[in-house]
């Protein structure tokens, strides 16, 4: 005979399963898409700190680097991550 204990035991494993297996997924696509989003914001301000220290090829290097993820957003079309989602009334 099956307990009340025994049902929630089932569940909270399963529950527990499924987040450690996708956990790995998860934070791929947390660094991933996130770290996109931060690069546009945060890389023109370590480029200008790099330009007053007077770091030229640290300064360019992390210049052409915000260009290509800049690129990479606007070509995949990454900004769609961010919009909210459509109402549905």
């Amino acid at each position: 005979m099956s307990t009340r204990t025994d049902s929630d035991w089932k569940g909270l494993r399963a529950v527990l399963w499924r987040s450690i297996a996708f956990l790995p997924y998860m934070l791929l696509v947390f660094v991933g898409v996130g770290g996109i989003w931060l690069s546009r914001w945060m890389l023109p301000i370590y480029v200008a700190i790099l330009l007053y220290l007077q770091e030229w090829l640290e300064a360019a290097l992390t210049c052409v680097l915000w260009l290509v993820l800049l690129w990479a957003y606007r070509r995949f079309r990454l900004s769609r991550f961010f919009e909210p989602p459509h109402s549905l009334l």
